[in-house]
């Protein structure tokens, strides 16, 4: 697939090269949008690549047999950019024959993004979510979502802000009991464990 870079519509990349991109706004590949709302420095590779399904998985599937495979890989560069924030949105979008020349509008809203706590929001459908890496508070107008441990949370909203529904999950796969205060009123969620410890209650 061509690989497209904005907001200069006319750049691709070749195949089997490296590129480091500036202040770039967006990437296009394969019917899917890259959004970088914050214009960062990245690498991006389009081209071969050799390896064996062994080195990234140890299911009984996988062998040590070599594999070669077309592949493109985008990624930030190491030094961590101001504040060290990382920030993308992936938009999947209609097949068209056309070039794009701009992105599409996106309705996905960046809540907060720092080290204790990452959020964002689909304004169009009112689901958000967040990632509390530490006991913490989400404040956002008609929302404050408490944690009392790291979590997970994924919520459903109506257009007047009130909360329909709420998913948690401790990715630890520790936790017995999350207490997730919504707008200051205490619900405890039970935490999956066992076998199925790290799933969504």
């Amino acid at each position: 697939f061509p690989v497209t870079i904005g907001p200069d519509s006319r750049s691709r990349i070749a195949e089997n090269k490296l590129s480091v991109t500036d202040a770039v706004s967006w990437i296009h590949h394969g019917n899917v949008f890259y959004l970088f709302p914050e214009k960062p420095k990245l690498n991006l590779y389009q081209g071969a690549a050799e390896g064996s399904w062994r080195s990234i998985t140890h299911q009984d599937w996988a062998t040590d047999a070599t594999v070669s495979r077309d592949v493109f890989k985008l990624w930030f560069e190491e030094q961590a950019p101001k504040d060290g924030r990382y920030a993308y949105i992936v938009l999947p979008v209609m097949e068209s024959e056309k070039q794009p020349n701009k992105a599409p509008s996106s309705s996905i809203v960046i809540l907060i993004n720092e080290a204790s706590l990452q959020a964002a929001m689909d304004t169009a459908i009112g689901v958000g979510q967040a990632v509390f890496h530490e006991k913490g508070t989400l404040s956002i107008p008609s929302l404050t979502l408490e944690a009392d441990k790291p979590c997970m949370v994924m919520w459903r909203a109506s257009a007047n802000g009130i909360v329909e529904s709420l998913y948690v999950s401790d990715p630890y796969r520790k936790a017995e009991k999350i207490n997730i205060k919504v707008n200051g009123r205490t619900i405890i969620v039970k935490m999956p464990i066992g076998d199925k410890a790290g799933s969504s209650a």
